[in-house]
């Protein structure tokens, strides 16, 4: 089964548009980025972790779920920064970040899967939002949340396309060093429950503000097509 960029399907419209349209064959994956953003194949974004794990100083990236790792058929990213590269695809930064995972899931895993599963496979979403109302109801009322806070739920929203795959899409801010990322999460469980297809847009707050319009579009984009 094909899983590498040799499974890309680029389409063109009719006429010059800013996106290029993107699908995985394989797993019926599609969705539209910016035409100038580079894009990096699993393999480089695996090594580009490997690396920032062995930077001095430097943590490994929090949102890498390690056990998501075993089934992957399909992994890719695109780098909306001037300067594109694979560490910065797989780190948390200022320009906006696009990357989509797909796993297959075991036996034992389609019998247990759930959408609240779905929802904290990358982050402890739940568990942080429960903190979050329990911080906020004992706190005195005000026009805006504490300067100290490290979470912020944006948006929670359930998905159902057709007849077909179902999940939600989750917007959030995180604090990392002193600076707030914005992270807009769709998780996607396939019509048959047979795979777990991930989009994740990261950018920093202020950037996420700037081009909130066009990271809406790509996400909206994201479809997980049903077999026929």
């Amino acid at each position: 089964m094909a899983v590498a960029l040799s499974g890309l399907v680029l389409a063109a419209g009719c006429s010059p548009s800013k996106f290029r349209y993107v699908a995985h064959a394989d797993t019926e994956t599609y969705l539209k980025v910016p035409r100038t953003w580079k894009s990096f194949d699993g393999e480089l974004l695996v090594q580009a972790e490997a690396a920032a794990v062995e930077l001095a100083g430097e943590d490994a990236p929090s949102f890498v779920d390690q056990a998501f790792q075993g089934q992957v058929q399909w992994r890719i990213a695109f780098d909306g920064d001037p300067r594109p590269e694979p560490l910065h695809a797989v780190s948390y930064a200022e320009a906006p970040v696009v990357e989509v995972r797909v796993r297959e899931l075991t036996d034992d895993e389609r019998d247990r899967v759930n959408i609240a599963s779905l929802r904290n496979m990358f982050f402890p979403y739940d568990q942080l939002k429960a903190q979050y109302d329990e911080e906020r109801a004992s706190s005195p009322l005000g026009p805006n949340p504490p300067i100290t806070e490290s979470f912020r739920p944006l948006a929670d929203e359930p998905i159902q396309q057709g007849e077909g795959a179902r999940g939600s899409r989750l917007r959030f801010e995180l604090r990392q060093k002193g600076q707030f990322y914005v992270v807009d999460q769709t998780t996607l469980l396939d019509a048959g429950s047979d795979r777990v297809h991930v989009l994740l847009i990261r950018a920093g707050e202020r950037e996420f503000i700037l081009q909130r319009k066009l990271l809406d579009e790509i996400a909206s984009s994201f479809t997980v097509k049903q077999k026929g």
